[in-house]
């Protein structure tokens, strides 16, 4: 049930950003006014890299507070939301909020070492008394209840900006990107893509449930919404001629082999082309509607129907437009049930859809929307079956209406 929520996170990201924080919080009184504590006390960029897990698969962000003169080891977490009854329908929907949580670093650090076996690094960053206690206030502020809250946006409002934004404000500058791809920015899926090697089926969800949205060009800035790529720019940045970064320590060594796949949604849907072709053949002499095309047009179908849900209904933006409503129409799933019992309508629907598919085929080059190549041969299956319903073959016509 988390891979499924996991996937569901990267597909459905809300649209709605968070109340602002107000420009002034008030600071509390320095923490220690001694030099040990002032020498020793800290914040840090702490990176949780991928996990195994769906859900982990990108990395998180944190970050510390320490100070020993008041016995404090807080990690301030923008990743936290409510799991209960309604989580499902508003994580569907886009409605989801996700909270600032604050807990024991240790504690935390213990979990992502034993229980999720995920590597930890910390950035130490190089803020003066004032910044820290500017910092440290207003994340207290934030991880009030009124205000912990936010609209989580994967690709433009998460756990790694909002931390990023956190340090920015007592800054006062921006964190300065460096990804770059080989012909300039890459888009949002190139980004992704990467975490996504090993996990062909996770991969190709997400190729279909995210939209052209995601192939629009990511600045060096919009890119830092990856954790590992923020800690890359925290590395590079500099503050007054000094790098931000005053030391990094890896807190839990547990890198993370290269990841390889068998190409299985490859074979899985080059079987179904051919199975297609094999049916059409076969029945070419007396064509009938076989249990395999009520297969393939009812899950074509119900894919439709939830690539429209998010197109039409939901809140989120990365869904949207998507050009994969051009082939998995939701009608597909009424065509399944009603083909061959006579109705006027299915050959000329069967004809419309058939050719709708075909010219997607043919588009697929040109589209402003990357469509996944292991999706494409069930997208040639279905045209082959609705030319083959239709009776637009060579051969004997079809009977299937």
């Amino acid at each position: 049930m988390r891979r499924l929520f996991a996937l569901l996170t990267l597909l459905l990201a809300a649209a709605v950003r968070a109340q602002d924080a107000p420009p002034d919080v008030p600071l509390p009184p320095p923490a220690s006014t001694d030099t040990a504590s002032t020498d020793t006390a800290f914040v840090s960029m702490i990176t949780v890299l991928p996990g195994d897990p769906s859900y982990a698969r990108f990395g998180h962000t944190a970050l510390r507070v320490y100070d020993p003169a008041q016995g404090l080891d807080l990690m301030y977490n923008y990743g936290t939301f409510r799991f209960d009854a309604t989580f499902l329908p508003k994580f569907v929907y886009g409605a989801l909020d996700y909270e600032l949580s604050v807990v024991d670093f240790p504690l935390a650090l213990r979990h992502y070492a034993t229980v999720e076996e995920r590597g930890v690094i910390e950035q130490r960053l190089r803020l003066s008394r004032a910044q820290q206690n500017s910092l440290a206030a207003f994340l207290d502020w934030n991880a009030r209840p009124e205000n912990a809250a936010y609209r989580y946006l994967f690709l433009d409002d998460n756990c790694t900006t909002r931390a990023r934004d956190a340090v920015e404000r007592v800054l006062g500058q921006p964190i300065g990107g460096t990804t770059v791809g080989r012909d300039g920015h890459p888009t949002y899926r190139d980004l992704l893509h990467p975490y996504q090697t090993g996990a062909p089926l996770l991969l190709l969800g997400t190729n279909l449930g995210l939209g052209a949205r995601v192939d629009e060009s990511a600045s060096p800035r919009h890119a830092q919404f990856l954790p590992d790529v923020l800690m890359r720019d925290l590395d590079a940045a500099t503050v007054g001629g000094q790098t931000l970064v005053s030391r990094t320590d890896t807190l839990v060594n547990l890198p993370r082999p290269a990841e390889t796949a068998f190409p299985w949604t490859y074979v899985l849907t080059f079987v179904v082309l051919i199975v297609a072709f094999v049916q059409t053949l076969r029945t070419r002499a007396a064509p009938v509607v076989t249990r395999f095309d009520r297969a393939l047009f009812g899950a074509t179908g119900v894919a439709g129907l939830l690539l429209a849900f998010l197109v039409f209904v939901s809140l989120h933006d990365v869904t949207r437009p998507n050009w994969n409503l051009a082939w998995a129409l939701p009608t597909h799933l009424v065509y399944a049930f009603a083909a061959g019992r006579g109705y006027r309508w299915l050959r000329p629907y069967a004809f419309a859809a058939g050719i709708a598919t075909a010219l997607f085929v043919l588009a697929t080059p040109v589209l402003p929307q990357a469509i996944p190549l292991d999706i494409l041969p069930v997208v040639a299956a279905l045209a082959l079956r609705l030319f083959a319903h239709a009776g637009a073959l060579p051969g004997p016509r079809s009977v299937a209406a």
